[in-house]
């Protein structure tokens, strides 16, 4: 486990204790993962699916960290939505993360927990967020799309 991941990992057991979410599961394994060429081929798959062109793939190297221990690297858009619609009490967390910024979501008993970490400064939403709103956060996050730092009201951690 690297340094950024462990302290994303560390850093989100905080927010959710602090939040009164419960971590009282054991991630499974990794599952077996495709080879590295049917990895990039099923990537390209998905992103002439959203239109994306060679460049913007390079544009947006995004890795994906989930509580069952799913670690992916170079996610397309489609394995994103699947990660954030497999979220539940037990697989409760997933991470977006390119370089050193992210943005996380945790489940709550009432909804969702958004975060995001920038330049070094890490803000969690003020409120709980429904899981329309969690989707649409990650999507325009993950589109490179101007606002998504608009929908929350933000309190820095």
């Amino acid at each position: 486990m690297n340094r950024l991941t462990f302290f994303l990992t560390a850093l989100l057991t905080i927010s959710l204790a602090l939040t009164g979410c419960k971590r009282d599961v054991q991630p499974d394994p990794i599952p077996d993962s495709p080879s590295p060429k049917e990895a990039l081929e099923e990537d390209q798959a998905a992103d002439a699916d959203h239109g994306l062109s060679g460049a913007d793939e390079d544009a947006r190297p995004f890795s994906l960290r989930m509580a069952d221990g799913t670690e992916l690297e170079s996610v397309s858009y489609d394995q994103l939505t699947e990660g954030l619609q497999s979220l539940d009490s037990d697989n409760f967390f997933l991470v977006l993360s390119r370089d050193d910024d992210f943005i996380q979501t945790a489940v709550s008993e009432n909804g969702y927990i958004v975060e995001y970490s920038e330049g070094g400064n890490h803000y969690t939403s003020a409120e709980i967020v429904s899981e329309e709103e969690m989707m649409r956060f990650f999507s325009m996050y993950y589109n490179g799309e101007d606002g998504w730092k608009d929908l929350f009201e933000w309190k820095e951690h």
